[in-house]
């Protein structure tokens, strides 16, 4: 072996040794023999690979043989995959739980403003915004009053519920008498006046209407409601119109349905659903309404793929007494005299409360225990009641 043969030999032990980081590598590394390395040819040349610049490349190859593990290494080799694995689910469980844990808080809070929006407190809302809004009337809230106005044809239009059978007071009939109160008006100036408009008579008692009717049609309608199913004709009216209060209502609930759309459980979302349609009857909230059909039908359908059909019912019934429980809370503060300050913190407290209250509460499982005490009560019956032969 030759000097430089020699050389490159020590630089590989070297190597090996920094790479295992043990002194006591240098003694386990061995050379190949003399006669694999790179010798010269009869003319003197030596035999190898060159690089692009044509230097010649000697190549050296070393075997280092690691010492072996002790006992102590492969036990912590084998059980260190296995911890990690371990860490890794506490923490998805933990990071999962914390999750549902705050969607359902925050799907409780939204139920909790929705169901305070539907009740008396909406009355205060509406006051506040009709005060910032107050004013002299303008020519567009003339333009759109224009028919009940009319001293003919005021008699025809019911009065202070001229806005359902007027046909000025929707967003296209609005929009169609704005643009004939003024030929000299521009564009924005109609629009901002329309918003101004409808926002000053949304925040009055009697609303705005979804659609216009016809006054015979409504009244022979109301009637047969009223005989029928002891519906007031307020209700009819009230279902039909919206005002300031049921737009944050509805849109409080938009918000929570699209919250809980895909992140929540299936007993979440109905107890969702089923609090929307409570405030929504209860108020007679006609954007709402819509909003809870559409929640209604997605936890239908969350529990038709999941066949969770107990929780479907458990939180359905939650979410009923839960609003309701908020709305009876809140009228009785009302019915005292209370404040709107007051009526929000009864209304906050029933709700939590209620939300304790029916926490454990299972429908399946009352179901079940009143089968099965029917059934045990059957079942004494039949003892203590004699039998035929004994009789005999």
């Amino acid at each position: 072996m030759t000097e430089q043969q020699q050389q490159d030999a020590n630089e590989v032990r070297h190597r090996s040794a920094e790479l295992t980081g043990d002194p006591a590598a240098i003694a386990a590394c061995e050379v190949e023999p003399p006669d694999q390395m790179i010798t010269p040819d009869a003319q003197g040349n030596t035999s190898g690979d060159r690089g692009a610049c044509g230097a010649l490349t000697v190549v050296a190859t070393a075997r280092c043989a690691q010492p072996p593990a002790s006992p102590e290494q492969s036990e912590r080799t084998s059980w260190a995959p296995e911890l990690a694995s371990k860490v890794a689910e506490v923490t998805g469980k933990a990071v999962s739980k914390a999750s549902s844990t705050t969607v359902a808080g925050a799907t409780r809070t939204f139920e909790a403003a929705q169901a305070l929006l539907s009740s008396e407190i909406s009355g205060a809302v509406n006051k506040l915004v009709s005060g910032v809004l107050s004013g002299p009337a303008s020519i567009y809230d003339k333009a759109m009053d224009t028919n009940y106005l009319n001293e003919l044809l005021r008699p025809e239009l019911g009065g202070s519920y001229h806005r359902l059978f007027d046909g000025s007071h929707t967003i296209v009939g609005a929009a169609k008498s704005v643009r004939q109160a003024s030929p000299d008006d521009t564009i924005i100036q109609e629009a901002f006046g329309a918003v101004s408009a409808l926002l000053k008579d949304a925040s009055t008692p009697r609303g705005l209407p979804i659609a216009t009717w016809d006054k015979s049609n409504f009244d022979s309608t109301a009637a047969f409601l009223n005989d029928t199913f002891l519906i007031p004709k307020s209700w009819l009216y009230g279902i039909n119109t919206y005002d300031v209060a049921d737009l944050l209502g509805a849109s409080v609930s938009v918000v929570a349905v699209m919250f809980g759309w895909n992140s929540t459980d299936t007993e979440t979302f109905a107890q969702l659903a089923a609090a929307t349609c409570t405030s929504a009857l209860v108020s007679s909230n006609p954007l709402l309404l819509l909003v809870a059909v559409v929640a209604l039908a997605r936890s239908y359908d969350k529990a038709r793929k999941s066949g969770e059909y107990h929780e479907l019912a458990d939180g359905g019934c939650k979410g009923v007494l839960g609003t309701t429980a908020v709305l009876a809370c809140v009228a009785a503060v009302n019915a005292a005299g209370g404040s709107a300050a007051l009526m929000i913190l009864v209304g906050l407290t029933a709700a939590v409360l209620a939300h304790r209250a029916t926490r454990e509460v299972s429908i399946a499982s009352i179901a079940n225990y009143l089968s099965n005490s029917l059934s045990a009560i059957e079942a004494l019956r039949s003892r203590a009641s004699p039998s035929p032969i004994a009789t005999a």
